[in-house]
């Protein structure tokens, strides 16, 4: 796994260790996996994890934005390059692997790529060199007492010729840090199904660390 940016936080004491986690996805997949495992991750370390974000210290978000076979850990590293909010590379990158989402398994892929390609593509994917990637946007926020004034922009086309400019500002109580995190999974003859615990696992890793 690997960071678009770092980020650290000041120590907190035992008593204000208390954290609000939310796990969400653009995808049509459910990751209470990933939240289980981030959950256990930071109680270990001493957090209470809360469900009340009103009784919580730190809070962290966490955004799949992709799970699922790519071209080469290479094109999934790529995703890193821009950081946080970016876009990704999506014809290097599968949203959920064919065979995962057809039948729970990635054999159930190959024999929807058979009756497509022919009987040859059975036999490059017996000895193929498998890669499967996790890409996560996080963002992590962290209660202080004073005010933070936060500004947001945007610019939105209205016809061809016309540019809206908006801008809002608001104050609120939270510092926030955001970076993305990138898992990667690379084997031959990997399976998706033993993949997913194990991307999951490195992400949920790396997301703790940052409150150890």
């Amino acid at each position: 796994s690997r960071t678009s940016n770092s980020i650290f936080l000041d120590p907190v004491s035992p008593s204000d260790q208390t954290i609000y986690v939310q796990v969400k996805s653009t995808l049509s997949e459910k990751f209470d996996g990933l939240k289980k495992l981030l959950s256990e991750n930071l109680e270990r370390s001493g957090w209470k994890v809360v469900n009340d974000v009103a009784k919580a210290h730190d809070m962290v978000q966490i955004n799949v934005l992709q799970m699922g076979k790519a071209q080469s850990p290479g094109s999934a590293w790529s995703a890193l390059s821009s950081g946080f909010g970016s876009d990704i590379a999506t014809g290097a990158l599968a949203g959920l692997a064919a065979g995962y989402m057809a039948g729970g398994s990635v054999g159930t892929g190959i024999g929807i790529g058979a009756a497509a390609t022919g009987v040859s593509w059975i036999a490059n994917e017996l000895v193929e060199d498998k890669t499967y990637s996790m890409i996560t946007d996080v963002q992590v926020s962290v209660r202080v007492k004073g005010d933070v004034k936060q500004i947001s922009n945007a610019d939105l086309s209205q016809g061809t010729q016309t540019q809206v400019h908006q801008s809002y500002a608001e104050k609120s109580h939270w510092m926030r840090y955001r970076t993305r995190i990138v898992s990667v999974a690379d084997q031959v003859n990997l399976k998706f199904k033993d993949a997913v615990p194990k991307l999951q696992t490195q992400i949920a890793k790396e997301v703790s660390g940052i409150f150890s």
